[in-house]
């Protein structure tokens, strides 16, 4: 593998054995990548790396990468230009990517939570993949994490790309779920669920429903104990509760 810089240090072109060649760009405000094309022959690049996208990723001829380039083997098939591109907003905030079969995957912010949606079908407005949520609370610590069941389409869209939930989904839209508990004083974890059987509604009961992993602190705040209780009461009540896994944060303890 050969490497190519640019004149700021960044990766812009990678050459493997065989002669194939990767390109890379980067966002303009973030400078995180944001384009990448396989197979490509820098003699004849499309406008997409010769100019760039404003806003989203630089033209070749930033860092001057364009004179710095590999040289295509002519005994090599056609190239195939297989690229992923990501936009951004103004502030350099990922929106969403497209790949070279132009399936597209967007993050959409709200208030207190993100989605995630995967394998965006524009024409019929509908995810073709699972799309996952995730739940944060006033002090940006995550509350909860689900992955919605393919089928679940209920977007609300503007120019054909997704904004949010026309409807938010129920539980019984989801095929996973957890949750995070957190002192309200310290803002240390205290519980963390795992959904293995998601009720309908409500937060369901411990083993039945979910198997939760309770997290203990000494004086000092720092972690002491980290408790999986897969039956019995809850471990705010600790007695009757079956765990395992007890582990002492600095110490050698192991018990069951």
């Amino acid at each position: 593998m050969t490497n190519y810089y640019d004149s700021l240090g960044r990766l812009r072109w990678e050459e493997d054995g065989e002669g194939y060649i990767t390109y890379r760009s980067y966002n303009t405000i973030t400078n995180t990548q944001a384009y990448y094309a396989q197979d490509v022959d820098p003699a004849s690049v499309s406008s997409e790396i010769s100019s760039g996208s404003a806003g989203n990723w630089e033209a070749w001829t930033v860092g001057s990468h364009n004179s710095n380039k590999p040289t295509r083997d002519s005994g090599l098939p056609t190239p195939l230009n297989r690229s992923k591109r990501s936009y951004f907003d103004s502030y350099g905030v990922f929106q969403y990517s497209e790949d070279y079969k132009v399936n597209q995957s967007f993050l959409i912010y709200q208030a207190d939570q993100n989605i995630v949606i995967n394998n965006w079908d524009s024409a019929n407005s509908k995810s073709l993949s699972p799309s996952s949520v995730t739940i944060f609370n006033g002090d940006g610590q995550e509350t909860e994490k689900y992955q919605l069941r393919l089928g679940f389409n209920s977007f609300s869209t503007s120019s054909g790309k997704p904004t949010g939930f026309s409807t938010p989904p129920s539980q019984s839209d989801y095929i996973s779920w957890e949750k995070y508990t957190y002192d309200s004083d310290t803002g240390r974890l205290l519980y963390h669920d795992i959904y293995h059987d998601i009720p309908s509604s409500g937060n369901g009961t411990l083993s039945t429903n979910y198997y939760r992993t309770v997290y203990q602190y000494d004086s000092l705040g720092r972690q002491e104990y980290e408790i999986k209780v897969i039956s019995g009461s809850p471990a705010s009540q600790p007695g009757g509760a079956c765990y395992t896994n007890c582990l002492r944060h600095l110490g050698t303890g192991h018990r069951n």
